[in-house]
């Protein structure tokens, strides 16, 4: 079976991260008026401010599964795939990122635990034949947990 979909920060995470990426537009614009006779330094602080800017407008997690793989992408960043054949066990959970993972995003935690956590609420646990468990957030966990064959 396949499955995709894709999870968001809470509401005031990407309130807090849209006015960050503001300030950073803002400290590009004062920069150029104050420090306008310095281009090249300008440009190269413009380039990675709107560039931080942008990476923190766009988060957001995919989550697919198809015959062979389950993959979990944090975009724009990085995608992780784990092979379905080395996923011995998928269960139910509700999760809070805050008080398991210290916050949201993927998260390696304890060396045997990783949080692709967008949300707090319902999440999938599995665990691979290496002894590592990862743990989902999805708002349809349920239907993620029968597209592992859980």
């Amino acid at each position: 079976m396949r499955y995709r979909t894709t999870v968001r920060l809470p509401g005031g995470v990407t309130w807090f991260l849209r006015g960050v990426a503001a300030g950073c537009v803002l400290l590009c614009v004062a920069m150029w008026w104050f420090a306008g006779d310095q281009p090249v330094a300008c440009a190269i602080a413009t380039a990675v401010l709107l560039g931080v800017a942008g990476v923190l407008l766009a988060l957001r997690g995919r989550i697919e599964v198809d015959p062979e793989n389950l993959r979990l992408t944090v975009v724009p960043l990085f995608t992780k795939t784990l092979p379905r054949a080395e996923i011995t066990s998928v269960e139910l959970s509700e999760v809070d990122p805050w008080g398991e993972f210290g916050g949201y995003g993927y998260k390696v935690r304890r060396g045997d635990v990783v949080a692709f956590a967008f949300s707090r609420g319902p999440a999938v646990r599995l665990t691979t034949r290496e002894g590592r468990t990862y743990v989902i957030t999805d708002p349809a966990a349920a239907e993620l947990r029968s597209a592992l064959g859980g």
